[in-house]
């Protein structure tokens, strides 16, 4: 399965499911380059508790979620942009579950959230981790670099 969208700059981008050497022959034949992956990785489910404190998603959280989506994926084409109008019309999808959007925050500041979907014509029902992310001012890489130093 292929699909295909034009971005705002002009480029066109290609997005091939079930990617094999064919696949590949004939993007770059057409003046295509890798530029990411998506990978589907799975776990059996129940697994551990987190021990996170979090809340679901309401209305109220929708400008502060925008801001920390938008500043951890400044450089991702689809991800990085996400406007009120945006997300307001993926809440309107049937998938969307409020319960399913946890948020975690210190104090009153949103530094964290992992958005969920379920996918419930799959069977069994096949569960996604939609987007998460951790506020860039929290420096968890850098945390992560320091342990590895």
């Amino acid at each position: 399965e292929i699909d295909g969208h034009e971005n705002d700059d002009g480029r066109i981008q290609l997005w091939i499911r079930q990617v094999d050497d064919e696949a590949d022959t004939i993007a770059t034949s057409l003046g295509f380059r890798r530029y990411r992956d998506l990978w589907q990785l799975r776990c059996a489910l129940p697994n551990r508790d987190s021990g996170l404190v979090t809340r679901a998603f309401t209305p109220d959280d929708l400008d502060d979620f925008i801001t920390v989506n938008n500043r951890a994926f400044h450089w991702h084409p689809e991800q990085g942009g996400l406007t009120r109008a945006g997300v307001e019309a993926t809440m309107q999808e049937p998938w969307f579950n409020p319960e399913g959007f946890r948020l975690l925050h210190e104090g009153d500041e949103l530094v964290g959230f992992c958005w969920t979907k379920i996918h419930r014509d799959a069977n069994p029902n096949l569960g996604e981790i939609y987007v998460i992310a951790i506020a860039p001012s929290r420096h968890l890489c850098l945390a992560g670099f320091s342990w590895i130093h």
